[in-house]
């Protein structure tokens, strides 16, 4: 489910950089932010994405990782609710 949230927004990166030859004035952020489904699957990546990270971090600080515990396992599990 969250891959869905990731995929909207890359769409939207590869519709800017293919825009910006074009200079349309951001046409495509703002067709894409328009559509309310879209707008919320971006915003829902960027605010997960800020979640991890503040997790992640904090799991560092804590000294919580173990030594041999990989980043992206530690995202996968925090991803499906394991602490």
């Amino acid at each position: 489910m969250y891959e869905d949230f990731v995929d909207a927004t890359l769409n939207l990166l590869e519709k800017t950089v293919a825009s910006l030859p074009n200079h349309d004035g951001g046409a495509a952020i703002l067709e894409t932010f328009n559509d309310e489904a879209t707008s919320n699957e971006i915003v829902y990546h960027f605010r997960v994405s800020a979640w991890l990270a503040y997790c992640l971090v904090t799991r560092i600080a804590e000294n919580r990782l173990d030594d041999n515990q990989r980043v992206d396992e530690v995202t996968c599990g925090l991803l499906c609710g394991f602490s």
